[in-house]
């Protein structure tokens, strides 16, 4: 009951977050596009360009990421054994 609880909270949350975050990048894009049309289409390239490069760049960390983590599993599995090893 806890487990079920804490999901629909959570899921809630998250929902009414999101919407927030969408009303609100949607006004305020109507509220720059009346000011200066320009700045909203440079802000809007810029945001693509930044997701573009992030892209790219997390697309490559996250298999140095995954080699990271299976050496140092990999270094705790041997100091288990040589721990095991020494004591009898």
């Amino acid at each position: 009951a806890d487990d079920v609880r804490s999901f629909t909270a959570f899921s809630l949350t998250l929902f009414l977050t999101l919407l927030t975050c969408f009303i609100d990048l949607v006004s305020f894009s109507f509220v720059l596009w009346s000011i200066q049309p320009q700045l909203f289409a440079v802000i809007v390239l810029y945001a693509a360009f930044g997701t573009g490069v992030a892209s790219v760049l997390g697309r490559r960390l996250v298999p140095l990421h995954f080699d990271k983590l299976r050496k140092e599993a990999d270094f705790r599995y041997a100091l288990v054994r040589t721990r095991e090893n020494a004591e009898s």
